[in-house]
């Protein structure tokens, strides 16, 4: 299971988030919608929202929101938008990530399934944030991106457990393939951890946009940390105990605090 790609992107995310912070002025504001409508960007080449969207369909909507950013992001789909909101909706809807019956019985044709929408999603992620800066923020959409690739991770961990576990063990394909499940676990905790820096980046994201955030990472980061390395629990324990007394007077600290509590309980559970 290759993660070079994996690993590229998200340094090229945190990168990008970075720089933009470092010039940073306090009070994002929201990027002006000009977002082309529905139809437009049908005519254009965006996969229809009225219907559920494979990992080709995702390639499709990288190649012509990247197209569409550098002619001017301000005309990229925006969430709740009444011109391109469908579209948007459709891009982070967990449905699209759920397999169909048939692939699910079949778990090598279900590890394809979710490995192959991590680099597209990846790529329309990248976008949003090359277009954000803190006087015109897509931090709304970053932030569901950011949840929607959150929820994937989590998916793709459990199939890549079930897929290892129906293995023989006398696969001669084994150890590698127990080599690149650890290298997808790291990169997937690099992914949780990105996530969690974007909640201190209030330059760039909006009070409300960063408690939506954090509700998601409250979901998932303890369904996902059990597959992680025991330094790498120890180390996401710490840091969001840390982080939920920096921000025990806010909304952020409140769900920072049940994520502590969660996250202290399932490391407890996997203690023998």
């Amino acid at each position: 299971m290759e993660t070079r790609w994996l690993r590229a992107g998200l340094w090229v995310l945190l990168a990008t988030v970075a720089a933009s912070a470092a010039h940073a002025t306090p009070g994002p504001t929201p990027a002006v919608d000009q977002s082309q409508s529905t139809s437009a960007l049908i005519s254009l080449g965006m996969p229809s929202p009225d219907r559920s969207w494979s990992s080709r369909d995702y390639e499709r909507a990288a190649d012509l929101l990247e197209s569409l950013a550098q002619k001017d992001p301000r005309l990229l789909p925006r969430q709740g938008s009444t011109t391109s909101g469908a579209v948007f909706a459709r891009i982070v809807t967990v449905s699209n990530i759920e397999p169909t019956t048939t692939i699910r019985a079949d778990v090598g044709q279900e590890i394809q399934f979710v490995l192959g929408m991590l680099p597209p999603l990846n790529r329309i992620m990248l976008v949003y944030v090359s277009a954000s800066n803190p006087d015109a923020t897509f931090d709304r959409e970053l932030s569901e991106l950011v949840g929607m690739m959150l929820q994937l991770s989590v998916r793709v961990l459990d199939v890549a457990d079930r897929f290892l576990r129906a293995l023989p063990k006398d696969d001669p394909r084994l150890s590698a393939r127990l080599e690149g499940l650890d290298q997808m676990k790291g990169g997937i905790s690099e992914i949780f951890s990105g996530a969690l820096d974007t909640l201190s980046e209030r330059e760039m994201y909006r009070e409300e946009v960063l408690v939506s955030l954090g509700t998601v990472i409250e979901k998932t980061l303890p369904v996902a940390i059990s597959s992680f390395t025991p330094a790498t629990q120890k180390e996401f324990r710490l840091r969001v105990s840390a982080m939920a007394v920096k921000e025990s007077n806010g909304p952020l600290g409140i769900t920072l605090k049940r994520l502590a509590g969660k996250l202290d309980m399932t490391t407890s559970a996997a203690t023998p």
